[in-house]
């Protein structure tokens, strides 16, 4: 049976610019941030003199902080949310969520007591919580992740088992990327619909998309090739979001999550996936 055809006039003009234009990504913008932040040492030097001696390594005082201080304290240490990508490792032959432990958590047992959920514990604050993450079960080495704010980026491997996805079970954001066969190409949209629908707390949904100018047709400017570019991430935008629409009726108990696409280019930011 042929694939429904649609136009992408289906959907609201505005609607695709709030999902698709602010978080189409030039390379451009990320090659004045990278010289931004490099020059941006040299600059506070000529404009402060020499520079500042260094932070101490400790401070013998926090433990006589009030512990409503210290917990603010142990908070502002948290690191920035990211997205953290699902690798296959080659010793292990199997995928891997690749993460170190965050610093803060290495710091002492108070902080790991106040920013590690434990299981059937009271919330003691409303300091975001880590959890461990074991894919594998509860005998598998895991990592720390924060749902409420971070986000798993999975590239390949697109099979995961149930005991991978029970893992997951808490998770909020997703990226995929746009060609993970068999699930997000344009003939099997729907597929990428069902797996996202395993995730029952998923919040927001998104695809990274590569361009690739191998036989597109020649533009004759730099404008062209912008417009072609900016056709195709509407064209995707229109096929998950028809497909949202079509899993929604079937089953009016799901909602559908947030959606956003992302040019993904080598200096992409995985701020933009968040």
């Amino acid at each position: 049976m042929a694939n429904p055809t649609f136009r992408t006039g289906d959907f609201p003009e505005a609607e695709m610019k709030a999902q698709v234009t602010e978080c189409f990504s030039p390379d451009i913008l990320h090659v004045f941030r990278d010289e931004q932040d490099g020059s941006l040492p040299s600059i506070l030097s000529s404009l402060h003199g020499p520079a500042s001696p260094s932070p101490p390594s400790s401070f013998p005082q926090f433990q006589s902080l009030p512990p409503e201080l210290r917990c603010l304290i142990w908070e502002a240490a948290l690191p920035e949310p990211t997205v953290v990508p699902r690798t296959w490792n080659n010793g292990k032959f199997r995928y891997i969520l690749q993460r170190t432990v965050p610093p803060v958590l290495q710091a002492c047992a108070e902080s790991r007591g106040l920013l590690i959920a434990q299981s059937g514990a009271r919330e003691a604050s409303a300091a975001p919580k880590y959890q461990l993450v074991q894919p594998r079960g509860r005998n598998d080495e895991g990592v720390y992740m924060n749902f409420a704010t971070e986000s798993i980026w999975i590239y390949r491997g697109y099979n995961i088992s149930e005991a991978e996805i029970a893992g997951y079970t808490n998770l909020q954001s997703l990226v995929m990327n746009w060609g993970l066969r068999p699930c997000w190409v344009d003939s099997a949209v729907d597929k990428g619909v069902r797996f996202i629908q395993q995730f029952p707390k998923l919040k927001l949904l998104t695809l990274l998309v590569d361009f690739s100018e191998h036989g597109w047709p020649e533009p004759s400017t730099l404008k062209g090739l912008k417009r072609l570019k900016r056709n195709e991430v509407k064209r995707i935008w229109s096929l998950v979001r028809k497909a949202f629409m079509k899993a929604e009726e079937r089953d009016p108990s799901w909602t559908a999550p947030r959606f956003h696409i992302v040019h993904r280019t080598e200096n992409w930011s995985r701020q933009e996936a968040k």
